[in-house]
């Protein structure tokens, strides 16, 4: 908005961003009522307004938590709205940082009213439906219904298995709106609590105390939780759970190609020692001490371990960089102390990596970390709420086993899921290299299930580590990780993930989405092999991308 006078309720001396709150009328003057960023309300008529159109979401999450959450409740409720009834010259107890002061009404202004706070002796504009105004903060204090009667319910338990994860919020009571006309989703708790946003929804949930995570919501408008995939094909071989119930939730296999099977495997979800040489040390591990779900990332030792790693890491080094200059020309004065210097040069990295949102956010993994993960673990003590703990919850999507007819067999969604959302780890037997080596060569095995633990390559030289790399072998052993295809345009990336030790040779391999998937969609991931490392070998690519490369090897 321009400045200028505008015939407003106040004179604006600087151009100021907002949202219109009320169309005009004959009740206000034919004028627009403005809710400004950080600023008071005010109206405006039509030539003082510049449009600039975006989603509810994309809006809130510029503005700070007070306003964000008074603008949404107006958003949602519109056009119910509750106004205080005042006069000119009525006394009111005003909101001002927690405490309740006098106010004198000096003006009413359609949807306004202009406040004298003598305590202050200065003027200031209100909404009429402001909860700083004591007797509507008392209205509707007593009037909602106290929430506490579903969420701290802990006899409520989780039971349909067979439910897709983001549908058992509305299994138990919650809704959610997809609201076009806001660009945004709407969560309706069973109590009537509204929600638009992760982190408001996160806080309700640990303080309540329910059953529910905030893996179980996605505020993605592409996602249909409620739609599943539905084959037009009859099925000559339909399996309801291939992992004999080993996993959480049931893992089908259909084949609606011929009545053949994969070749037998045994189904394990354990990361298997082949040979009693292969040492993996949980011996130095260490938890956290966070009683907030780990909300507070900077404090969390698990996720210190984790930015600990991006910041040493090569692959961040001009990020890093540019945060060590900004830090620097961020200190208002010179300190001498080199020990305190790091430790609020330490103090200021994490904070900024948590602003960027590496690692995990609201249970989804949206971009992979190249230096790993180290989720919070049994030495912890946060519980299953906690913002740090995915991959070990194991395959909580339903997922089905499919007969490709070209690729061999496959793995599909039966549900839309999110960007970022974990799908499974690769589960089998751990091989050193000359076992990896003996196996790879043999007709009947072959390598065609393995996958190189060649996390500890990608650290720095002055690792300590050996330099041998470990091999995750699928053949005998495996889960549904062993049969998601290869693809030049994945929609699935891997990321290594540290949970039941540090030790850099054994992370765990797993897998997330890249991208929203639809229902029905293969799952792929790109296998990242280099073309001719492999003498007198050729595997040509199948995957029909259109960037398909063509060859694997």
């Amino acid at each position: 908005m321009p400045s200028g006078e505008a015939d407003t309720s106040r004179y604006i001396d600087k151009p100021l961003r907002g949202i219109i709150a009320e169309q005009p009328s004959t009740s206000n003057d034919h004028r627009y009522l403005i809710f400004a960023d950080n600023d008071s309300p005010f109206y405006l008529r039509s030539i003082a307004i510049h449009l600039l159109l975006e989603s509810l979401a994309n809006y809130l999450s510029k503005v700070d938590l007070g306003t964000r959450q008074y603008i949404e409740y107006y958003a949602l409720t519109y056009p119910n709205r509750r106004l205080v009834d005042v006069s000119a010259k009525d006394h009111m107890n005003i909101e001002l940082n927690g405490q309740w002061i006098d106010g004198i009404i000096s003006k009413v202004d359609g949807s306004l009213i202009r406040v004298y706070l003598p305590i202050l002796n200065k003027h200031e504009w209100l909404y009429r439906g402001s909860l700083r105004l004591q007797p509507l903060f008392n209205s509707l204090s007593s009037y909602e219904p106290s929430c506490k009667r579903f969420a701290s319910d802990k006899q409520l338990k989780l039971t349909d298995k067979k439910c897709h994860f983001l549908l058992i919020p509305l299994n138990y009571g919650w809704k959610r709106q997809i609201r076009n006309d806001l660009g945004t989703i709407v969560y309706i708790s069973p109590c009537g609590q509204m929600f638009t946003d992760g982190d408001r929804l996160f806080t309700y949930l640990y303080q309540n105390n329910s059953c529910l995570t905030i893996g179980q919501f996605t505020f993605d408008m592409n996602c249909r939780v409620t739609q599943k995939y539905l084959s037009p094909n009859n099925a000559f071989v339909n399996f309801d759970d291939y992992s004999s119930s080993k996993e959480k939730v049931p893992l089908m296999l259909v084949n609606e190609i011929d009545s053949t099977l994969p070749k037998p495997f045994e189904y394990t979800i354990e990361r298997l020692a082949y040979t009693s040489d292969i040492q993996i040390n949980k011996e130095h591990i260490q938890g956290c001490s966070c009683i907030d779900g780990c909300f507070d990332t900077t404090k969390c030792a698990c996720w210190q371990k984790t930015y600990d790693g991006i910041i040493h890491s090569h692959y961040y080094e001009d990020l890093i960089s540019s945060l060590k200059d900004l830090f620097e020309q961020t200190l208002d004065e010179q300190i001498d102390d080199r020990d305190e210097l790091n430790l609020q040069l330490k103090e200021f990295l994490y904070e900024s990596l948590s602003k960027r949102n590496f690692g995990y956010k609201h249970g989804r993994l949206l971009e992979k970390i190249h230096s790993g993960i180290y989720e919070c673990n049994s030495k912890c003590q946060c519980d299953i709420r906690c913002t740090n703990r995915c991959v070990q919850f194991g395959l909580n999507t339903l997922l089905q086993i499919f007969n490709t007819s070209d690729k061999g067999w496959g793995v599909r969604t039966l549900y839309d899921l999110p960007a970022g959302t974990f799908l499974s780890f690769y589960a089998g037997e751990i091989l050193n290299d000359e076992d990896a080596n003996k196996r790879g060569l043999e007709k009947t095995m072959g390598d065609v299930y393995f996958t190189a633990l060649d996390f500890v390559t990608s650290l720095q030289k002055k690792s300590n580590h050996e330099t041998g790399i470990y091999v995750m072998d699928a053949h005998f052993k495996g889960n549904v990780s062993r049969f998601y295809n290869h693809s030049c345009s994945p929609n699935v990336f891997v990321q290594n993930v540290f949970i039941d030790t540090w030790d850099v040779r054994f992370p765990w391999v797993a897998f997330f989405t890249s991208t929203h998937v639809k229902a029905g969609t293969e799952l792929v991931w790109d296998y990242s092999y280099e073309v001719d490392t492999v003498e007198n070998r050729v595997l040509h690519c199948r995957c029909g991308s259109d960037e398909c490369r063509h060859r694997l090897l």
